[in-house]
């Protein structure tokens, strides 16, 4: 991900890269995949608190990977966003000067919003780009 923003803005000359990363849109998910299924926080609590889970840190993707085994014997692999790779994605886009685009906001763990506004928000800062669904 980091590579591809970078590879797309060494295209543009200086003052084009500055102006252009300003329209971009880092997307950040607020919810995670259980297999190829979506989940959202109360359902990653849920299987955190029902199961025995194997959890690590995917150093190339920036990213945890947690594992279990249901009470039906299916083993699953679940992807949700954790604080480490949300501060990840924050810092990038404050280094590029890109927007931040949050895909489910309210779906994803309390602390999320906490993080998305003691990292990167301040009065000035916060844009509200409304969903017209």
């Amino acid at each position: 991900m980091k590579q591809t923003f970078r590879n797309y803005l060494k295209t543009l000359s200086g003052a084009e890269k500055q102006q252009t990363a300003q329209h971009l849109f880092l997307g950040i998910p607020f919810y995670g995949y259980d297999d190829r299924n979506a989940i959202i926080g109360n359902q990653f609590l849920s299987i955190l608190r029902e199961n025995e889970v194997e959890i690590r840190f995917l150093e190339k993707e920036r990213e945890h990977e947690v594992q279990y085994t249901d009470k039906n014997n299916k083993h699953h692999l679940v992807f949700y966003p954790s604080l480490r790779f949300l501060e990840d994605r924050i810092t990038l886009a404050k280094k590029l000067k890109c927007g931040v685009g949050i895909w489910e906001l309210g779906q994803g763990l309390d602390y999320f919003m906490d993080l998305l506004f003691s990292v990167c928000c301040n009065k000035h800062s916060i844009r509200h780009v409304s969903n017209t669904r």
